[in-house]
């Protein structure tokens, strides 16, 4: 899965979630969103996450627990 930018002549490029397959020893693309009305941080970050960016973060959050709910209490 990666995300795509593809040029149009008149218009700012199309942003495009896809995922490549073969078929019949052949590579196509299957587009899976349409990505263009997307903020681009936003875009920037699925891309960092689709990279595998924020492995490294998940697995520390799970190895340190969830935070106590102390933490958060009004007393």
């Amino acid at each position: 899965m990666c995300i795509s930018t593809i040029p149009n002549r008149n218009s700012p490029p199309a942003i495009l979630l896809r995922e490549s397959f073969r078929e019949k020893g052949k590579v196509k693309n299957h587009t899976l969103a349409n990505l263009s009305h997307w903020n681009p941080a936003r875009i920037e970050a699925l891309r960092r996450a689709l990279r595998g960016d924020f492995d490294q973060v998940a697995s520390s959050e799970v190895a340190l627990g969830p935070a106590p709910s102390s933490a958060c209490s009004l007393s």
